[in-house]
């Protein structure tokens, strides 16, 4: 499971696998590719000692399976993988890592998952549940501690429906190759996924036959590489949701998305209490995780003020929760365009800025039509913020 002491160290989970990986000798050849049975490796570990492995009691997953009127769904399919976690929640080891273990449901729908790692706090199970004539569903659960037996009962809705649609953005842009999936009552259902055609269209087959069905997009993520053609010319959007008007006994819909083209412009002066401009102070847009950290990147979205205190966003989505952030923490994304000189200039101000201010967060009220908008940001100290200072 881990491959040394360091690798554990490295994913901030120590003394959380019981044991001890033993030493690991390395390949002098490590990185050469090497290729057998058709498969290509890099076989970097040639040998291991002083290995110690611990037994445990093993833990199970039992529950059952439905449909949404409650009735038994016999021989559904469960599958469970799990994702390590790091010390704070964090995904340490993603499930790819490791085996998988799956189970069928009796004819009452009810099942058990057993041998399972007992783990430990904050590691996530994956479930995957299935079943011929119904829409295949992922849940995810987070244990509380080693696990011993835990229960999981899982609903799985009808599948029949298709809805085709169109995605474009409110210029009439068609957005071709983008994701899109059925969703229930705002869940994501992946197994009834595909990605729209040249021409914006996507047909969704298989979907869930229930009120509250809906078709979501995401727009707020580039999957192409760096530097290629369709990368200089991808546009980024907010992720779009929209409802299906649902009809008992009608299983086909037509669907029209619009996607809203991000134009706001948002200019900003940071200033400490006594008006004197910071320079090279960090800024940051964020809505509430709805623009991606890809996004604001490519975008430039972690900015940062010039020597006046200035700075400008711009093609900055019109969204709910938009506000900027100036917390003292720096990006390299906001800086590394500009010249040597002034990146070692903003490394001796991050130094201040840091430990100095109060990290402060200013709203935007978008007002409808308005494109421009101006931000004069009055950042107070640390020490002036216990004191009660009002920056406004």
């Amino acid at each position: 499971m881990l491959q040394s002491e360091l690798k554990k160290e490295q994913h901030d989970i120590p003394d959380k696998i019981p044991g001890d990986p033993g030493h690991i000798k390395v390949s002098p050849d490590y990185k050469v590719t090497r290729t057998e049975g058709g498969i290509s490796y890099t076989g970097w570990c040639v040998g291991a000692s002083d290995v110690v492995l611990v037994m445990a009691p093993a833990g199970k997953i039992a529950g059952r399976v439905t449909d949404s009127a409650g009735n038994s769904i016999a021989n559904a399919t469960i599958q469970v993988e799990f994702d390590l976690a790091g010390r704070f929640g964090n995904v340490a080891y993603p499930s790819l890592y490791f085996w998988q273990t799956s189970t069928s449901a009796d004819a009452d729908g009810y099942y058990i998952v057993g041998f399972l790692p007992p783990l430990w706090d904050k590691c996530r199970y994956q479930l995957s549940f299935g079943a011929e004539g119904f829409v295949s569903q992922r849940e995810s659960v987070t244990s509380k501690g080693p696990l011993d037996e835990m229960t999981v009962d899982f609903r799985l809705l009808q599948a029949g429906s298709t809805v085709r649609g169109i995605l474009k953005d409110n210029y009439g842009a068609l957005l071709d190759n983008r994701a899109v999936f059925a969703t229930v009552d705002g869940r994501r259902y992946s197994s009834c996924s595909t990605r729209t055609n040249d021409d914006g269209s996507f047909e969704l087959k298989g979907c869930p036959v229930v009120q509250g069905l809906g078709v979501g997009a995401e727009l707020s993520y580039n999957l192409y590489a760096t530097g290629t053609p369709k990368d200089d010319g991808f546009e980024y959007y907010p992720d779009l949701a929209v409802d299906v008007e649902y009809e008992p006994g009608q299983n086909e819909y037509d669907v029209e998305m619009i996607a809203i083209l991000p134009e706001l412009t948002i200019e900003v002066d940071v200033v400490d209490s006594t008006g004197h401009p910071l320079s090279w102070y960090p800024v940051e847009i964020r809505a509430g995780g709805k623009i991606s950290t890809q996004w604001k990147r490519d975008r430039r979205f972690y900015a940062i003020t010039d020597e006046t205190g200035f700075c400008r966003l711009e093609n900055v989505p019109d969204i709910e929760g938009l506000r900027i952030i100036l917390s003292g923490e720096y990006y390299t994304t906001s800086y590394q365009h500009l010249p040597k000189h002034q990146r070692d200039e903003i490394q001796q101000f991050s130094k201040t800025y840091i430990n100095k201010y109060k990290r402060t967060y200013i709203p935007i009220e978008i007002v409808p039509g308005e494109k421009n908008y101006y931000v004069r940001a009055v950042i107070l100290t640390s020490q002036q913020h216990e004191n009660g200072m009002n920056p406004w």
